[in-house]
């Protein structure tokens, strides 16, 4: 349910943030070109849209002070690729045993890993289109 918060908050502030974010770029559009292009608008407002709801799925919901307190644990990770210390310690993965795959897949370290890869691969797609 925490991920449809943050999917509806993205939904809710994307008009006003989109306006502001892509009103410039229309702008610009037009004096460079004298016209806007249609397909370049409804791409830029797709990746403003897309950038909103990975940012509010990270961040939201955001832990109440006092649980932040309790638990002094839940902190950024400055360590690069520390996933793999993680991944290595907490699955029940034992190579030489297949059974023990299917319980990896469905264990948090995971999918949590999975889902944020999946995350950023329109990411990768909008920068590949800007790029050219």
């Amino acid at each position: 349910m925490d991920y449809l918060l943050a999917i509806k908050t993205a939904v809710i502030l994307f008009p006003i943030l989109a306006f502001f974010i892509t009103g410039p770029y229309i702008l610009y559009q037009y004096h460079k070109f004298a016209s806007i292009h249609p397909l370049k608008t409804i791409i830029i407002y797709s990746f403003v849209f897309y950038l909103l709801c990975a940012y509010f799925l990270v961040i939201l919901p955001l832990p109440t002070i006092d649980s932040v307190m309790e638990n002094p644990d839940w902190m950024i990770q400055p360590i690069p690729f520390h996933f793999v210390l993680d991944f290595i310690k907490e699955t029940p993965l034992v190579l030489s045993e297949p059974i023990t795959y299917i319980k990896t897949i469905f264990h948090p370290s995971f999918y949590v890993v999975s889902f944020n890869i999946l995350l950023f691969v329109p990411l990768g797609m909008f920068l590949r289109y800007y790029k050219g």
